[in-house]
C-alpha cells in the first residue's frame, strides 16, 4: 500500500488485544442496535414483499456473519 510496509500487521495480535478490551463485544452491540434501528424503520416504510423479506434477510445475514 501506499505506507511502503513490507511486512503483514500482526492481526491475531490486534484481534487478541480487541477481543481483551471488550471491543469486539462493545461493536456487536452497536451492530445489533443499528440494524434493529433499520428494521424498524423498514417496518415503518411498508415495503411489499418479495422486497421487504430480501432486505431483512440480507441484514440479518450481515449482522449475523463471522467476519
Amino acid at each position: 500500500w501506499s505506507s511502503g510496509r513490507t511486512a503483514a500487521p500482526d492481526v491475531d495480535g490486534l484481534r487478541r488485544a480487541l477481543e481483551a478490551c471488550g471491543a469486539d463485544r462493545a461493536t456487536r452491540r452497536e451492530a445489533e442496535r443499528f440494524t434493529q434501528d433499520a428494521m424498524d424503520a423498514l417496518q415503518e416504510a411498508g415495503p411489499r414483499p418479495p422486497a421487504a423479506d430480501e432486505l431483512r434477510a440480507l441484514a440479518e445475514r450481515l449482522l449475523r456473519r463471522d467476519r
